[in-house]
């Protein structure tokens, strides 16, 4: 278990540090913009095809934003824990390990 603890405090840090450094930020301002652009053009869309106004690209922006960095900090905790297993088990995927269990 201080083993997750680790692995989560690791992820944050890393997170941290990603997220101050200007390029990270400058790649994710532009992506943000071009996600906006996509959401402005389906809400135009719509608009003219079936006269609804239903869409609001800052918010449908947003939430694609937040689900992207949650989904990117689940994948990385799970491959950092995918390396931590695979370490122990002597550098195989996918192999069992356990008590017992030689990882030859």
């Amino acid at each position: 278990m201080n083993n997750l603890w680790e692995l989560i405090k690791f992820v944050l840090l890393t997170f941290t540090q990603m997220v101050t450094d200007l390029r990270y930020v400058l790649i994710i301002a532009v992506v943000f913009l071009l996600v906006y652009r996509q959401y402005a053009k389906i809400r135009d869309y719509e608009r003219r095809a079936f006269n609804l106004d239903r869409l609001n690209p800052f918010l449908e922006t947003v939430t694609a934003l937040v689900y992207g960095i949650g989904g990117g900090l689940v994948a990385t905790a799970f491959f950092c824990h995918l390396g931590n297993f695979n370490q122990r088990c002597g550098y195989r995927l996918f192999v069992a390990c356990g008590p017992g269990i030689n990882a030859d």
